[in-house]
């Protein structure tokens, strides 16, 4: 699928359409809540729940300080592995850039399966080939996902990282961001009385039956946690999601700054909203509209609903 096609599709485009609206005006029906449990705070637009953001004790400006100066380095490890004088220093190249990568892992506290395959891939010498490669797939305008299955390429909650730090769109596609993308869907479905997911809205979430990261609840079922080309899929079309809302005039007027740290704002909100969503109530929808009385004729030609005896 295209870009273009994924966003024209009806109900992504009310989907994306809601999640601007919470970042502009907010919603009175919903009543969104950011943090763990222990430090839950209500919050009336995402701005407030970036506001919120906190993870190990540092706040948004010191952890997005943390992520550029990784993607600084990241640049100029890339560039080396580019033009290298020779082998060693095209190894040595190719070992910062393992190291710069980890770096980000570390930042996340996620290096299962990520941590291996990085390290395979620096030993083998196509690391930055293939960081490359698997980056502008992730970035791109196209869901071409069939290498995201470690051939040669490798998508899931650690690698999103890195690619995030690489890519100038990419959000970090972790438990905590599929898990609020899969709220919000679900409380924008039930506002519109909806009793499902649509396949293009159905985003894959945290670990099946783990409450604190499933949304899932009754009828609205979303795609099991899984790395490989179903993560790269989800992965590509939150990218496209997000960065569609943080170019809209509305939203860039309401937040301000260029792209990037628009779409880092609008990751920082969803990972607050994400961290649990276990308790968070479901959408207040408007009451049904009452049916129009029905009119019965009577014996006497009068109307109403009942006829007198």
């Amino acid at each position: 699928m295209q870009e273009q096609e994924y966003l024209g599709d009806g109900d992504v485009r009310a989907f994306t359409s809601f999640v601007g609206s919470l970042i502009v005006t907010g919603c009175p029906a919903l009543s969104l809540r950011a943090g763990s449990a222990r430090h839950r705070r209500h919050v009336g637009t995402l701005l407030e729940a970036q506001e919120a953001y906190c993870w190990r004790g540092e706040c948004f400006a010191a952890i997005s300080a943390k992520v550029e100066a990784m993607r600084r380095e990241m640049q100029v490890a890339l560039a080396r592995c580019r033009c290298p004088a020779n082998a060693a220093e095209r190894r040595l190249a190719e070992l910062e850039l393992l190291f710069v990568s980890t770096k980000a892992l570390s930042l996340g506290g996620v290096y299962e399966g990520a941590f291996p395959f990085l390290i395979h891939q620096a030993e083998t010498g196509v690391l930055s080939q293939n960081l490359c490669g698997a980056a502008a797939l992730i970035e791109g305008n196209a869901e071409d996902i069939g290498a995201f299955d470690d051939k040669p390429y490798r998508s899931d909650c650690g690698m999103t990282k890195v690619y995030a730090v690489m890519n100038r769109r990419t959000v970090v596609y972790d438990d905590r961001l599929g898990a609020a993308l899969g709220l919000l869907c679900r409380m924008h479905l039930e506002r519109q009385r909806r009793s499902g997911v649509p396949e293009l809205l159905a985003f894959m979430v945290g670990d099946r039956g783990d409450a604190l990261r499933d949304p899932s609840r009754h009828g609205f079922r979303f795609t099991d946690k899984q790395p490989g080309r179903e993560h790269a899929r989800w992965n590509i079309r939150a990218n496209w999601i997000i960065s569609h809302v943080a170019n809209d005039p509305a939203v860039v007027l309401a937040m301000g700054g260029h792209l990037r740290q628009r779409i880092r704002r609008i990751e920082a909100a969803l990972f607050m909203i994400g961290d649990d969503v276990e308790d968070q109530p479901g959408a207040l929808a408007s009451p049904p509209a009452r049916a129009p009385r029905r009119l019965v004729a009577t014996a006497h030609g009068a109307t109403g609903g009942k006829s007198s005896s």
